[in-house]
């Protein structure tokens, strides 16, 4: 009898710990989750009809939860719908819809642009954004401070093979970009800091609501970013781009098969930081924007929804 009331308690604290470690951080924590069940509560009316627009054709899906973004006083849901087959590695965008607060779709451009910067303000928060974040924050951490310093310190002792080789002008000049190229990615961690401090506001995942003008404050930080990166550092960037692509593409017709190997991966150590960091201004630059073809995948499928109403209220 002892026996088996010790193995009923064990068996019990087992399962707890089972729910603490693996079902509650997914339970609590996972933003699409947590949306979901919060839409259903308090607007199961959005919770019913948002999900209805997937296309059989298209294989699509909705793939976020719905939060409730507020533009201009008014209460918006946006809902991204995607494919993503077995076997692909990144998910295709198929369309968006828009719902009012009272379930109503909205096709109006000018307030989807809107609301889509919004939903994208809000996805920085999430865990999945928070996530995005660090790993970028890292990468480019490890090549500004150990890769990028070692591949110079490497191109250094080269000297005399780019001289052998007859590109000790290029060997110098791209030594000379490189402090600046450094001191770009330092300011480059910047943009970083400022997102986490929008994060921190809007209460990481744990928000439901978010509001146009906070989305543009954060938007006219990324693009005061991208400007000044651009005017203190696009030239920096640029030439060792080119220039690191271009020795590579010298050194590969030359002898010294070591030397030749130890000095192109220097070289595009090197060309990384630079791709790293033009990536970095441009997607700041852009991020949450409505392009034309963003516009018309949501004409699209707005269409669509619109004849799906139709049809089922005919």
């Amino acid at each position: 009898m002892y026996l088996v009331a010790h193995q009923s308690l064990l068996f019990i604290l087992l399962a707890g710990m089972y729910f603490v470690l693996v079902i509650s951080p997914g339970y609590f924590y996972d933003n699409k989750r947590r949306t979901r069940r919060w839409a259903k509560k308090h607007y199961p009316h959005i919770y019913k009809l948002i999900y209805r627009f997937k296309e059989k054709e298209k294989k699509d899906r909705m793939v976020v939860g719905p939060c409730l973004l507020k533009v201009e006083g008014q209460g918006y849901f946006l809902g991204p719908y995607a494919r993503q087959l077995p076997g692909e590695k990144l998910a295709t965008i198929t369309g968006f819809v828009l719902l009012t607060e009272k379930g109503e779709l909205a096709d109006d451009e000018g307030l989807f642009a809107k609301a889509l910067l919004t939903h994208n303000y809000s996805i920085i928060g999430a865990v999945s954004g928070q996530d995005i974040a660090s790993a970028e924050r890292q990468a480019l951490r490890e090549s500004s401070r150990i890769y990028a310093p070692r591949s110079e310190k490497v191109l250094k002792i080269l000297k005399n093979y780019f001289d052998q080789c007859g590109y000790l002008y290029e060997w110098q000049t791209l030594l000379e970009y490189l402090p600046d190229l450094f001191a770009a990615a330092k300011d480059a961690f910047t943009i970083y800091d400022g997102r986490e401090k929008f994060r921190k506001a809007m209460g990481y995942s744990f928000g439901y609501e978010f509001r146009y003008d906070d989305a543009v404050q954060e938007m006219e930080m990324r693009q005061a970013f991208s400007k000044y990166m651009l005017a203190a550092h696009f030239k920096t960037i640029n030439n060792v781009r080119v220039l690191t692509a271009n020795l590579r593409d010298n050194l590969k017709n030359n002898g010294g098969m070591v030397q030749r190997l130890v000095a192109m991966n220097a070289l595009k150590t090197i060309w990384n930081l630079a791709f790293m960091l033009s990536n970095l201004i441009d997607k700041m630059a852009v991020e949450g924007n409505s392009s034309e073809d963003v516009k018309r995948l949501f004409r699209e499928k707005t269409a669509y929804a619109k004849q799906l109403l139709n049809a089922s209220n005919s």
